[in-house]
Parts: structure tokens; sequence; C-alpha cells
């Protein structure tokens, strides 16, 4: 009889193993220390991924940003207007992208207005600038800009082409600097580690072209 009791408790705890095993259930019985597959599958899924290295989604932009909040744990997001769709009253918390920015100013360089010019004349049209003759005002026009060229500079400033001189890579087209020179222009494809990757398409590799410009070739 002791035999039989003991061989019937071993049987029952097996299939209470095997019931646990094979549990379908969300949520686990918290008397039991094993959890169904099922729900650590979906507790994993709940997990933020691993953020990737700089560079690695250069390729492929988002549309929002992340921002910090007054409180750990959350974050808060803003959206990234880039000029490519029309203004609307939702864009008006976004951040503009730098091709905005330039873009909005390069326009105000190239604006310009109509001026009436007031010149003081003698009586034959002649201007002067005192005498009794001198009393006439000839009105004229002429154009003044809003802001001369240049106003914005560096940020509407033209970027200068290979061989050109220049002390930083951000004055030149190609975004970088001769090897050990003051000049615009790529030497090698090696120079081009920084460039977007994500533009090249299959086939094609990041490289200095025959310009001196990092691309796809």
């Amino acid at each position: 009889m002791r035999i039989s009791i003991l061989g019937i408790g071993a049987i029952a705890s097996v299939l209470t193993i095997n019931s646990v095993m094979a549990a379908k259930d969300d949520k686990p019985n918290p008397d039991i220390a094993v959890a169904a597959k099922s729900y650590v599958d979906a507790r994993d899924d709940l997990k933020q991924d691993i953020i990737p290295r700089t560079g690695a989604n250069e390729g492929t932009l988002g549309n929002t940003v992340v921002t910090y909040t007054d409180r750990e744990g959350a974050i808060g997001e803003r959206g990234i207007y880039d000029g490519g769709a029309t203004y609307t009253n939702n864009d008006a918390d976004s951040l503009v992208t730098a091709e905005v920015v330039h873009d909005f100013a390069a326009a105000v360089e190239n604006l310009s207005i109509n001026n009436q010019v007031l010149t003081r004349v003698d009586g034959n049209g002649n201007a002067c600038s005192s005498g009794d003759d001198c009393n006439l005002w000839l009105v004229g026009d002429s154009t003044q800009s809003i802001a001369p060229a240049g106003t914005f500079a560096p940020l509407t400033a033209a970027l200068k082409g290979y061989g050109e001189s220049a002390t930083s890579a951000s004055e030149c087209a190609s975004g970088y600097l001769q090897s050990g020179q003051n000049k615009c222009g790529c030497d090698a494809g090696t120079q081009c580690s920084s460039f977007h990757i994500g533009k090249c398409s299959q086939g094609t590799i990041v490289g200095c072209n025959a310009n001196h410009i990092c691309s796809c070739i």
C-alpha cells in the first residue's frame, strides 16, 4: 500500500509539471516558478530594441525627434518640418531642417524693393546741393536690397569646388579637404566614409569620383 501511494504521488507530480510546461495562459500560475513560453515571448516584445550606433540610419531619416520631459522614463516628441509639404498650424511646434533655413535666407538675400529717391536739382535738372537756383526736387526710382548678399553668410555662402583654398571641410562642396592641404576635394574613396551610404544603389560603392567629390561610383 505504501508503494502505491508513492507511485500515485510521482505520477501526479509529472502530470502537474507537464501541464505547466504546456500552458498557454498569458500569465503564469503565481504559485509555480515556471512561466509559459507565450508569456515570456509577450514580455520580451515589450522591451526596446538595441539602439544602433551613430550613422547606421543616415539613409532612412525619421520624421520626429525625441525630447526630454520632466518625468523620468517619459520622453517627448517633436515633428520635423523640411519644407516638403504645405505649412499648416500642426507644424507650429515642429523643428525645421537646415535646408529650410538656408532656402529662406537665400530668398531674403535675393529680395529687393523699389524705393523712391528725392534728388535736389537746379532749373536745368542738374543735381546740386546749394544756391539760389537749387530749389527743385527730382523724384526718381531706385532698387534697394532687403538684405544684401552675404548677410546670412556662411549659411548662404557658395560652397567651394575642388582645388579652391579652404580652411574647413564645411566650406567645400564635397565636404572634404584634400589630404594635408587647405584645398577642397577628395583624393580617395577612403576619405568618403561619412558620405550617406544609404543613397547608393545596389552595385555601387562610396568613392571619390573624377571630380574629386564623394559620391556613389
